[in-house]
């Protein structure tokens, strides 16, 4: 059996990860919350959390400064959450892109 390091998994992400530190809102079934955008990429994004969001919810990510963009939680743990966004990617490309070079 094949070891599993970290290093391993990042080799498998479509899309390469930029670490930011952007304020951000999380709006889902009527509600908000808030939190920080610790890293993203045109596939989705880590965000850390007030609250906790139920893997398969449905979501809206707003970003100051940059728009709204729809997305899925695939993922909660630790105070943070992951993203898929169900955006064209091209969008989402130029959102991550965008978001590298302006910095928070």
């Amino acid at each position: 059996m094949e070891d599993c390091h970290v290093e391993n998994f990042a080799e498998k992400r479509a899309s390469e990860r930029t670490g930011t530190n952007f304020s951000s809102r999380i709006l889902f079934d009527g509600k908000t919350i808030g939190g920080q955008v610790v890293d993203i990429s045109a596939g989705g994004a880590k965000v850390s959390v007030e609250d906790g969001i139920k893997p398969a919810t449905h979501i809206v990510l707003s970003i100051a400064r940059f728009g709204e963009y729809s997305g899925e939680i695939v993922w909660f743990r630790n105070a943070a959450v992951g993203i898929k966004f169900t955006e064209d990617p091209a969008v989402t490309s130029d959102l991550a892109y965008a978001m590298a070079v302006y910095g928070p």
